[in-house]
């Protein structure tokens, strides 16, 4: 029996002792131990059996991580607590040109930009410390000496006690993306530099109104600088709250924001940080969100001031025209008419022999014929205004003065009635200059002095003033007349407008001195309120020498 123990005894120490030496392939005979020792027998087998399925498991394991680690497309290397790489993946020797035999056993920030190594050595140290992963935007120098930029994630590795043990590093390739981004980065700066030197007004609103950009040319244009707009609302700051035609500018930039294809092209009145109106034409863009939700508009203006203020002077003059032509055949009609009734009258005065009546025939025709030369001479004069002139030249409005009584002395002298013509000191005693065509500007005074004459009324005697507003740069011929009224002051400048029918002259002076005046960038007007022996003032601006 003492037998038969000691060998069951030898045969499980000889298999444990294969087992401790890592042959898993052994096993406890049970046929050459006793029954005593079948329980511990099959134990050993047993845990051997568990041992070699766990081990075989682990083995598979390891090389399943091993085939991801091999066959992984992003670079990967793993460095120990010394930062000394032991281990990387083929994309590894792939990206840098550098074999696995002479990446291992280096330090890990070899393959990286000089610049960067001592930064790489900083992270590292810090994951080791902490324990926590870290991602860093790196350069690396291949073999060839090309520099890839890529992005570097650096995570621990820990024991089965959670002490580090080193790191994995894993890279990315990012050429491409540092290609789109460079690309985005020129074509943004492309856009700015596009924007910033349009000449054109440039900027953006968000839906509320407030201002979120403005170019270089929109700065200059409305006399603020992009700081100072910047998150002030459009509307008072750039766009008036009325415009001088009435319309409620608020009300249409909230309805742009809602219905901005509505206003894709529109015209509006503007204002400048100094107060001037100006008028824009805007082209709208919305900028949208991902849930095609407008988030900003887009505005691009063009000033137009100059081409709407030719556009109304257009219109004006040809309104203008339309008045004169109506005018011109109208007040041309009544002598014609004059003429053919007296002709036909004529006619059959010579037919019955009636002499007398023949004289009185000829000369009813005779003043239909001069009162038609005067109406032409009139016409024709105020076509040439404008279009035939003398240079301008600097004068003296005191020698201009002169020449316009000088004119007008024979005709004062014959007036049955004593006419007083005086000069304010303004004009007398100061040498204003002014920059004119001397004879039309003769041609106004004559006419305003003539107006006078034509309406002093029943009074005994007539004071004409001649004077200069130098706080207003305004002239001005002031009389004592019959004035008048507020509701004339604009027709009176009419071609051929006549307050008094029966009056002498064809109506056409005082248009031709609003011509010439206008022609010389000035303005003419009337201060009266029409009441007798208060009179007139005809004001009237001139240039002035450069």
């Amino acid at each position: 029996m003492a037998e038969v123990a000691d060998r069951s005894i030898s045969v499980l120490n000889r298999a444990l002792d294969n087992v401790l030496d890592g042959d898993l392939t052994a096993r406890v005979d049970l046929g050459s131990i006793s029954k005593e020792y079948y329980e511990i027998g099959g134990k050993i087998n047993e845990l051997v059996d568990v041992t070699s399925k766990s081990i075989g498991e682990l083995k598979a394991e390891k090389e399943y991580i091993f085939e991801i680690f091999a066959t992984m497309p992003d670079p990967l290397y793993i460095v120990d607590l010394d930062g000394i790489r032991i281990d990387c993946n083929p994309a590894m020797e792939e990206i840098t040109g550098i074999t696995r035999e002479e990446l291992i056993g280096k330090p890990a920030k070899i393959v990286f930009v000089e610049e960067e190594q001592a930064e790489c050595e900083r992270a590292l140290e810090e994951v080791l410390k902490t324990g926590h992963a870290t991602h860093l935007p790196r350069t690396i120098l291949t073999k060839s000496g090309e520099k890839i930029p890529v992005s570097a994630h650096v995570h621990a590795r820990r024991d089965s006690d959670g002490n580090p043990i080193g790191a994995i590093v894993a890279l990315r390739d990012i050429s491409e993306l540092k290609k789109r981004e460079e690309e985005v980065e020129e074509s943004r700066k492309r856009y700015h530099d596009l924007v910033e030197s349009a000449n054109n007004i440039i900027l953006k609103t968000d839906t509320k109104g407030t201002l979120t950009f403005i170019n270089r040319f929109a700065e200059e244009f409305f006399g603020y600088t992009r700081e100072e707009a910047i998150e002030r609302n459009i509307v008072g700051t750039f766009v008036p709250e009325i415009e001088s035609t009435g319309r409620d500018l608020r009300k249409m930039i909230l309805d742009l924001y809602r219905n901005t294809e509505k206003y894709k092209t529109n015209v509006n009145e503007n204002i400048r940080r100094n107060g001037e109106r100006v008028w824009v034409s805007w082209t709208n863009e919305a900028i949208l969100d991902k849930q095609a939700c407008t988030v900003e508009i887009m505005s691009i203006g063009n000033d137009i001031t100059e081409r709407k203020k030719m556009k109304n002077e257009l219109e004006a003059k040809n309104a203008e025209m339309e008045r004169f032509v109506y005018t011109v055949s109208h007040d041309l009609r009544s002598p014609l008419i004059t003429i053919s009734g007296f002709a036909g009258m004529l006619k059959r005065d010579i037919e019955n022999k009636k002499r007398e009546d023949i004289e009185t025939d000829l000369d009813q025709i005779k003043d239909g014929i001069e009162k038609m030369d005067h109406l032409l001479k009139d016409t024709l004069e105020l076509s040439r205004i404008g279009r035939i002139t003398n240079l301008p030249e600097d004068v003296s409005f005191k020698d201009i003065v002169k020449d316009a009584l000088d004119q007008m002395a024979g005709e004062i002298s014959s007036n049955e009635k004593n006419i007083e013509i005086s000069l304010e000191d303004s004009i007398s005693k100061k040498d204003k200059i002014v920059h004119v065509d001397r004879e039309r500007i003769v041609e106004v005074l004559t006419n305003l002095i003539g107006n006078a004459i034509r309406y002093m009324g029943d009074q005994p005697e007539l004071k004409i003033e001649i004077g200069y507003k130098s706080d207003e740069n305004v002239f001005f011929v002031r009389d004592n007349g019959i004035g008048i009224p507020p509701d004339q002051h604009e027709k009176v400048f009419q071609l051929f407008y006549k307050r008094d029918k029966n009056s002498e002259g064809s109506g056409a002076g005082l248009a031709i001195v609003k011509r010439i005046v206008e022609v010389h960038g000035g303005r003419i007007w009337i201060e009266s309120e029409g009441k007798k022996g208060e009179g007139s003032t005809f004001c009237f601006t001139l240039s002035e020498p450069e």
